[in-house]
């Protein structure tokens, strides 16, 4: 087993339950052990749902006797006296084993300022005390840092470890140009998942800045599993990233043993197609890959056969330019690359001619509609001819939705179109609550799919998305380069369901859905 330490784990009962949350250490260790974690790093949900003053001593008698798990305190700006002084905070921490502290600047409420917190970390660098900083990020585009004040703690206080949990998205346009002079800033990995990130964090940086981590029972531990386990590295770093990296800081054994990747897809594993991607480059979001050569270099190294994508040029303001760029990557490669036909309705008048170029013409397969960055709600009468060529042509539309649809305009439209195939992007990615409205519709129309990718998909959801609906209407997608491979190739691998249905996930209906082989 590969040694993992999941730096970012919550232990205890939450206010709904809905993740489901772990309530003993035994229902923790066991998931660690389904999945494949050693060790965990753990902190009280009663500190983050209620106060420390709760959560710090609950855990202590919670993971008393069991020596994989090791404790996180949380802690709060010291001006109000809501905890001992720092000095006795910290002389507590280190007389009951705990090995790091936590700060929650986004759910307590206060901005993460070096001079409100000045006296803790003082104590704690001078204890050599990591301080764990949750950026609270639901989404990739979320912004919730202040990189001036981040910058400043690190620059200040260059002996305390300064460890970002949960950042991803904007983070390389801020911090790859300056990491360099902060050696004590450092990532964990539960939500880092562009293009070649392991590699290109690694290449530049060095292995030891990049820590592992899931953010159970909330989210899935697959997406980061898989990111480190499928990455591009030698197995001293993957060693590091897994694990080491975290066992050094908190001052604990290392594991001499080297993590050897192996990796289940490919030639001898699981087929795979990703039904979701794009080519180009994006102003939103940096990431490493952008070109089709780069797209089958990496899907060679993963064992991905297929992948079916749009450009970003043609979900953005230049439909033909775009199209013309999938059409050169089909004509290329032919046998891996799909060509997603970019539907624009602001230019209704000119998509009839443009759908028959792309199809006649430049190779493609399927349609994509992007209703959110073209504005145009998914129900409104200017996609009809994108419905209908799809019926006409039996082929699937990947559309990304925009205020709605209803249940009952989809009802209707997966009816009156019983030959097109309609996968709602990005729905299967995300939690139960946005699928439930639409699980009647999905038993009512078979031509309804639901694609996987999302960047924060809540632990358990495929589990149970494969009891609510037929697991031929589930579809891998990644939604790559923006979302790396093999962080959403996680959340398949390491679900809780029978190795026969990730077969049918990862390729099977893809395939009958594409017409592939």
């Amino acid at each position: 087993m590969m040694s993992f330490f999941d730096l970012n784990c919550m232990l205890g009962p939450t206010n709904t339950n809905r993740e489901p949350s772990f309530r003993t250490a035994d229902s923790l260790l066991a998931e660690m052990d389904r999945v494949g974690i050693r060790e965990a790093l753990v902190y009280s949900s009663l500190s983050y749902y209620a106060h420390p003053s709760d959560g710090n001593a609950w855990l202590m008698d919670a993971i008393r006797g069991h020596d994989r798990l090791h404790a996180c305190w949380v802690v709060m700006p010291p001006g109000t006296g809501e905890q001992p002084s720092p000095e006795e905070l910290v002389r507590q921490m280190k007389a009951s084993g705990a090995r790091a502290a936590r700060v929650f600047p986004e759910e307590d409420r206060f901005p993460l300022l070096e001079k409100t917190f000045r006296p803790l970390l003082r104590a704690l660098a001078e204890a050599g005390i990591p301080l764990l900083v949750d950026v609270g990020r639901a989404g990739w585009s979320e912004i919730k840092l202040d990189w001036r004040e981040v910058f400043n703690i690190a620059s200040q206080h260059p002996r305390l470890p300064l460890i970002l949990l949960r950042e991803g998205g904007s983070t390389a346009r801020v911090l790859f140009g300056v990491w360099e002079e902060f050696p004590n800033l450092y990532l964990e990995a539960s939500y880092i998942q562009e293009s070649r990130i392991v590699e290109e964090i690694t290449e530049r940086f060095g292995s030891d800045r990049l820590l592992f981590g899931t953010g159970m029972p909330q989210y899935d531990p697959g997406g980061p599993l898989a990111l480190v386990t499928g990455a591009k590295v030698d197995d001293g770093t993957r060693a590091n990233i897994a694990g080491n990296n975290a066992r050094r800081l908190l001052d604990l054994p290392v594991d001499p043993a080297l993590a050897e990747r192996k990796w289940p897809c490919g030639a001898s594993g699981f087929r795979v197609f990703d039904i979701h991607g794009h080519l180009g480059r994006w102003d939103h979001k940096y990431y490493r890959d952008w070109s089709a050569e780069q797209m089958v270099e990496r899907m060679d190294h993963l064992g991905i056969e297929r992948f079916a994508v749009s450009d970003i040029l043609a979900v953005g303001p230049d439909y033909r330019g775009g199209n013309d760029r999938i059409g050169q990557a089909v004509a290329q490669f032919p046998d891996r690359i799909i060509g997603y036909a970019v539907y624009n309705p602001n230019y209704e008048s000119e998509m009839a001619d443009e759908m028959k170029r792309c199809f006649e013409q430049l190779g493609c397969a399927a349609i994509k509609l992007h209703c959110g960055l073209h504005d145009t709600s998914t129900e409104h009468s200017s996609y009809r001819l994108a419905y209908q060529i799809a019926q006409e042509r039996a082929c699937p539309v990947l559309c990304h939705v925009h205020q709605g649809p209803s249940p009952q305009f989809l009802e209707d439209l997966l009816g009156d179109h019983p030959d097109m195939k309609f996968i709602y992007a990005h729905l299967g990615g995300g939690g139960k609550e946005g699928l439930r409205p639409l699980l009647e519709v999905a038993h009512e129309r078979p031509n309804l799919f639901f694609d996987l990718g999302g960047s924060g998909m809540p632990r358990g959801t495929l589990a149970w998305l494969v009891r609510e609906v037929r697991p031929s209407q589930i579809l891998y997608g990644s939604d790559h380069p923006l979302n790396e491979f093999t962080f959403q190739l996680g959340r398949v691998l390491y679900a809780n369901i029978p190795e026969d249905l990730k077969r049918i996930i990862l390729w099977d209906n893809a395939a009958q859905a594409f017409g592939v082989n």
